[in-house]
Formats: C-alpha cells, sequence, structure tokens
C-alpha cells in the first residue's frame, strides 16, 4: 500500500547517525546522538492520517481561487468556481471523502493570474478591477509572473522557490508509486498505521499524469514512464515576480485570513454561549444525569458502551471541538482548553469515545503549551490513549497520543513512565512502529535516573528484532550492535549467541562477508546451547565462509575450530615406533612423548658408540637429536636437520571445544618452502569427538634439499551432514 511504502521508506532513508560516548555502569558505549530515522517515521505517520470529521485541525480553513487576466468571460468562470466550491464544501459535510472543509463558509480569496509574457498589463489591469468589484479589494490579489525571459544557461531564482516543496521521484520504476488520476485518497487497513496520502499539487507525479492523459497513454504501464527528474519549476520567474508571490500570501493573511479566523471565533462563541446549558434532548439529559461520566466508570469485565454517537455538524459538541481547533492552530491555547474541556464533558456524557478521546488528547496539548498544568495535561492524555485502545480500538490513534505522551514526558525529565508508554503500543499489527517505539524505549531507559544498561540493551535487542520482520536490516544490524556493547563479557552466553548470530546473518545478507564470517566464529566455542543449535551454527559458518571463498578468494582466513595445543607440538626426524607392530627398535630408538631418563640413556649409549668408533669426535661429542618441541626449537642454531626422502613427523594435539562431533577430511601439513619439493602424507578422515582433546601425527617426505617451514596445517572442515565444506 501506498502509505506503508512512504513510512518504510521515511526509516530506510536514514540508516547511521554519528555517536557519542555514554557511561553504563563501569562500561563506555556509543549511542547515536540523535535518531532523524523515528523523526522522519514520526513526521510521515502524522501526515499520512486521514483527518476524521471531527478533528478540524487538518480541515482546510481557506481556498484560492485562481483566474487568469486573459479570461474572456471573467463573470461566468467565477461563479462556475465558486458553484463547484460550494457543491464540494456540501458533498464533504458528514461523508469521509477529501478534502475536508472547516466549515459551511469558508475564506475565499481571489487571485488572477497575469502571464507578463502573454497578456497586455493594461487588460490585466482592468480584469482586476472587475474582480474587485464583485469579491472586495481585500479578498483580491493580481499576481504576475514569467516576467524572466528563458535562458537555458541560466536558473532562475523561482527555481529554487519551489524546489523545498517538489519531491522528485526515482527512475526505477520498481521504486515508484503508483497514483490514480484522479487523486483520491489511498485508504489502507489500521494495522499498517496509516489511512490515506494526497499526492502534492506540485509534484512531478502530477505532471506525468496528466501528460499521460492528454497523449492517451495508460499511466499502468510502466515500460511507458516518463522521466521528470529533469523538470525545473519557476524558470521564467524574476526576482520581482518571487517578490510579488511573497506579498500575495502576506496580504492574504493579513487581510482575508486573520479577520476571517477573527469572525469564526466570535460566531462559534456566540452560539455556543446561546446553546450553553440547554440539552438537546431529553434522552441526551437523562443520560448526562444517570450515565457513566467517564470510559474508566465502567464496571470490571462489562462489555464497553456503544461508539457509534454521530453529531450533525452543527451540533453544539462539534462547535465547542471547531471552536477549540480553531483557536489552538492560531496560538490561543488558554482558550483552546477550555473549549475542549467543555467538548469532552459533553463527549463523555455522550459515550461518543472517539469524540472524547480525541478531546482529552487536544485538551492535554493545550494545557502543556499553554503552562496550565503539566500534570493535568498528562493524566488527559493518559486517559485519551486508554480510551484509544480499549473503546475505540483503533491503535493508530492511540500511537499518536502516545507519541505526543512521548515529548511530554521526555522534557519533563520522566523517562521510566516514556518507556512504560512507548513498549505498551508495540503488537503484532505492525512491525516497523513496534521496532521504533521500542529502540526509542530503550533510550529512556539509557538516560532514566538510575540508568537502567540492562533494560537499554535489552529491548534494543526486542527492536532489532521487530526491524528484522519489518525488512529493515541495516537498522536491526545497528541495534544489535549497540546492544552488544553491553552483553559483550558479561557472561550471559545464550544473549550474546543470539547477537553474534544475528549480526553474522544480517551482515551477510548485506554482503558484508567478513564480519559476518569475523561474528560467526565466535559461536564455535564452548557453549551452553544444545548440540542441534550447535550444528546450525556450525553449517551457518560454513556456507557463509563458502560465500566468501567465492567472492573475496584472496582473504585468507583460519578456521576457528579445532583448536591447537601449540605446547605440546613435536616434530619427529624418521618413523615413529608403532607399539602395536613387533618389529624391534629402530637404532635412534626416538619416540613421541620420550622422556627425560629415556632421552639421557640414548644419548649416553650413542656417545659410547662414537667413542669406540671415532674416539677424536668423542673429545666434542654432540648427540644427534630427532626429537624437537617448542622448546628445543627456540634457538635459531639448534634447528633440525633432516635427511631427504626420509620422513618427517609433527604430532599435533588438537582440541573440540563444542558438543559436538567435528568432522574433518584431507589434513596436511602446511609448508612454506621455494626451494623444496615436498611429497604430502594425507590424513584422510578424522572425527573429534564432542569436548576432547585428540592427538594426530601428520608426515611429509622431502624430496630435496633445502629449507622447510611448517606454518600451519590444512584440512577441510564439514557440517553435521558432511555434505558442506570448507578448506
Amino acid at each position: 500500500m501506498l502509505a506503508r511504502k512512504f513510512l518504510n521508506e521515511s526509516v530506510s532513508q536514514v540508516t547511521s547517525n554519528p555517536t557519542k560516548i555514554t557511561k553504563v555502569g563501569n562500561r563506555s558505549i556509543e549511542v547515536p546522538i540523535a535518531t532523524p530515522w523515528f523523526e522522519s517515521w514520526r513526521e510521515t505517520f502524522l501526515k499520512v492520517q486521514f483527518p476524521l470529521d471531527h478533528e478540524f485541525t487538518r480541515h482546510y480553513l481557506a481556498c484560492f481561487i485562481g483566474v487568469s487576466a486573459s479570461e474572456d468571460n471573467l463573470t461566468g468562470t467565477l461563479t462556475f468556481m465558486n458553484q463547484e466550491l460550494s457543491q464540494s464544501i456540501n458533498a464533504n459535510v458528514n461523508l469521509a471523502n477529501l478534502p475536508k472543509w472547516f466549515g459551511l463558509t469558508i475564506c475565499k480569496y481571489y487571485v488572477m493570474i497575469h502571464d507578463s509574457s502573454t497578456v497586455d498589463p493594461n487588460v490585466a489591469r482592468t480584469s482586476f478591477d472587475t474582480l474587485k468589484t464583485f469579491h472586495g479589494e481585500s479578498n483580491c490579489f493580481l499576481l504576475s509572473i514569467n516576467s524572466q525571459h528563458l535562458d537555458p544557461t541560466k536558473v532562475g531564482p523561482g527555481a529554487e522557490l519551489w524546489a523545498p516543496y517538489v519531491a522528485r521521484r526515482s527512475n526505477n520504476p520498481e521504486e515508484q508509486t503508483d497514483v490514480s488520476s484522479d487523486q483520491k485518497p489511498v485508504h489502507i487497513d489500521v494495522a499498517q498505521d496509516a489511512v490515506s496520502t494526497i499526492i502534492h499539487p506540485l509534484s512531478p507525479e502530477v505532471d506525468s499524469i496528466n501528460f499521460n492523459q492528454s497523449m492517451g497513454v495508460s499511466t499502468d504501464n510502466k515500460d511507458q514512464h516518463l522521466d521528470q527528474n529533469n523538470v525545473r519549476f519557476g524558470e521564467l520567474l524574476s526576482s520581482d515576480d518571487v517578490i510579488r508571490i511573497k506579498q500575495l500570501m502576506k496580504d492574504f493573511v493579513n487581510k482575508a485570513l486573520i479577520p476571517y479566523v477573527e469572525s469564526e471565533i466570535h460566531n462559534l462563541t456566540e452560539i455556543i454561549a446561546n446553546k450553553k446549558g440547554v440539552s438537546r434532548t431529553l434522552f441526551s439529559t437523562t443520560k448526562r444525569w444517570f450515565g457513566m461520566s467517564k470510559p474508566g466508570a465502567q464496571s470490571p469485565g462489562a462489555a464497553p458502551p456503544p461508539t457509534s454517537v454521530v453529531y450533525s455538524h452543527d451540533s453544539q459538541e462539534l462547535q465547542l471541538r471547531r471552536l477549540g481547533d480553531l483557536c489552538f492552530m492560531f496560538g490561543l491555547y488558554s482558550l483552546a482548553f477550555q473549549a475542549y474541556h467543555s467538548a469532552k464533558r459533553d463527549f463523555g456524557a455522550d459515550n461518543a469515545w472517539l469524540y472524547y478521546a480525541g478531546a482529552l488528547e487536544m485538551a492535554s496539548l493545550s494545557a502543556y503549551l499553554a503552562n496550565i498544568e503539566t500534570r493535568k495535561a498528562m493524566e488527559y492524555l493518559e486517559e485519551s490513549i486508554n480510551c484509544y485502545l480499549n473503546h475505540c480500538k483503533i491503535p493508530q490513534f492511540a500511537t499518536r497520543a502516545t507519541l505526543l505522551s512521548f515529548e511530554f514526558l521526555k522534557d519533563i525529565g520522566s523517562y521510566a513512565e516514556a518507556a512504560r508508554q512507548l513498549v505498551r503500543m508495540t503488537s503484532e499489527e505492525s512491525d516497523l512502529r513496534s521496532a521504533l517505539l521500542l529502540e526509542q524505549a530503550a533510550y529512556c531507559y539509557l538516560y532514566a535516573a538510575s540508568n537502567l544498561g540492562r533494560k537499554y540493551a535489552f529491548h534494543l535487542v526486542l527492536a532489532g528484532h521487530r526491524y528484522s520482520k519489518a525488512k529493515q536490516r541495516k537498522h536491526s544490524l545497528r541495534c544489535y550492535r549497540q546492544a552488544y556493547q553491553v552483553y559483550e563479557n558479561s557472561g550471559w552466553s545464550a544473549a550474546t549467541d543470539h547477537i553474534h548470530l544475528t549480526i553474522g546473518k544480517h551482515t551477510a545478507s548485506l554482503q558484508q562477508l567478513e564480519e559476518s564470517v569475523a561474528s560467526m566464529t565466535k559461536l564455535l566455542g564452548p557453549s551452553k546451547q544444545t548440540p542441534v543449535q550447535q550444528e546450525m551454527y556450525l553449517r551457518d559458518y560454513i556456507l557463509t565462509l563458502q560465500q566468501l571463498n567465492k567472492t573475496s578468494p584472496h582473504v585468507d582466513l583460519s578456521l576457528p575450530i579445532p583448536l591447537v595445543n601449540q605446547v605440546t607440538l613435536e616434530v619427529l626426524l624418521g618413523t615413529p615406533i608403532d607399539p602395536e607392530k613387533h618389529l624391534g627398535t629402530p637404532a635412534s630408538g626416538v619416540q613421541f612423548n620420550e622422556t627425560k631418563e629415556r632421552t639421557k640413556r640414548w644419548n649416553k649409549l650413542e656417545e659410547e658408540l662414537v667413542s669406540v668408533g671415532n674416539p677424536k669426535e668423542a673429545l666434542v661429542f654432540k648427540p644427534l637429536v630427532c626429537l624437537f618441541n617448542g622448546n628445543s626449537c627456540s634457538n635459531s642454531s639448534n634447528l633440525p636437520v633432516a635427511v631427504v626422502r626420509e620422513k618427517i613427523c609433527v604430532k599435533v594435539e588438537l582440541r573440540n571445544p563444542m558438543n559436538i562431533s567435528i568432522h574433518m577430511k584431507h589434513f596436511t601439513l602446511e609448508i612454506n618452502s621455494t626451494d623444496v619439493t615436498v611429497e604430502h602424507l594425507p590424513l584422510t578422515d578424522l572425527t573429534l569427538a564432542p569436548d576432547c582433546n585428540t592427538e594426530i601425527t601428520l608426515s611429509f617426505v622431502p624430496q630435496s634439499p633445502g629449507i622447510v617451514n611448517i606454518v600451519g596445517i590444512n584440512y577441510q572442515l564439514c557440517s553435521s551432514n558432511r555434505d558442506d565444506m570448507i578448506s
């Protein structure tokens, strides 16, 4: 739907903001300085709300009637336009159509448009004198435009005049919004946060639609889309034209609008005063005496009272609401509060809960702006929210009232109460709305007097989850990253595992594969998760790493499991003794896990043999070392010297820290050498049991002289079903 698209775009267009450092306990975390995505959504949410019949702040007070100075039948044209306007006003009194008008009599302002490039100024002046004769000088204005000659190399001052008000659309047809040619409001379901929208009359959307209609082109065919991004408005307006447009608005406000508003306030006040104290019917009077005065007065468990009360447009109750809205729009907040306060009592007596909640909402806002009493404003707003939720069953209006209450509570420093109200408005009806409100609740907990850091992180995780369901992955990722700053090294392994997994999946979907692999790597270790969950972690890690190898094969990453115990690492020059084969003891007699006593015995025996065979060498005897470990190889002068075409064996102790079995294939030693040919003797298959240590022996045979550096182990890590693997 159109409104849902606008709401999603308002959030997705802003995904990052500068951060600041905030203390949470003994931690320093980064938080956004502001949340422009929430402010953008709030502005859009309030704009796309459908104007109700009793909410006159969004009804039109005035209408511009424009006529060309070159019009031949000026009187007939104006008569026709006034008739059309009157029909629109009368037709929309009690119908859910747009536009909505403030009353049966509105402020009409007549603008005669004089195109300086085509119409003689004397003709325009004569026509304008005729216009003033019929409608009065204070209600008319002669506007001269297009005084500047077209110059493609220059941009006139009028081009920038409309720029802030004209929304450009994307060239991508898939990102464009379909609109109907008659510009009717688009209705959507309550669960989608909004109910209507209207295209701005200056938008290129309108030009494209009108042009397509004139050319007989269907607006539904996206292949015939016209690019309007190069259209520039106001290029023929000179500096004097711009000044005259500003003067038009100034004269309209001072000479027409303000006098009309003053007259309306006076008339409404007199009408209400004449009807004050007189009930409309005997039935209404009885209800005022014996009926409930507010929604909360009903007995527990009772069904909500009916809400089908409909007032005529000239009823006293709506006149009170109309007076309050008119005063509110022009900053007369004290007078507006009095009108709203009187109206809400009448609405409550009639069980008109939608009207009652709206009057409470505006009364609280007026009281707050007039500095009457903050506590009363908060009470009214809380009652309004409850009425919208429990009696009217209109969550988007309750959300609107909650947004107002949120700002009030922040202003007085009541962050904990603000968070409570925001959390109350979350539901399954709208994931995007719930995510935004949960995130704001998290910041409220952060800035509360008691600095509730864990509640801040928990609500950020909830917000990130709802952002993810709303397809806002960047915002979801941001929330999870912020929450992890609190949970890091906290000992809450289940929470950190969930955050790492979610960050890994979001970054993978956003093609940030290196960060995804780094996040999922933290899941492959000691954990309190079930074996099934750990198998899922391993499978997701392998799939992500495979994708990274395809897109960035130059990235060198080390597999996190199994762990290698480098302290017990040993290198044996020769073939180790196999105790299962009774073939005697080799001449060297050295094997892995050799004890110091056994080594001394073999060295002594070797020295005796050398002294018998060559007494001169015995004077400077140095035993032949065949077994090396980390200590014996620490000195570069004591490096192993092997024999070409004789086996070199390396004993490695591997540890599986996970609670599942790890399957690996094709174990070989990674050799770094440029001048030595090496024959690998691979270990074809290995399975490490859960949470255990295993020793393996890897071998290779050098085929030519040179220096060999053993820098690591190559192997293929497999998932539990052995279908997915990574090297």
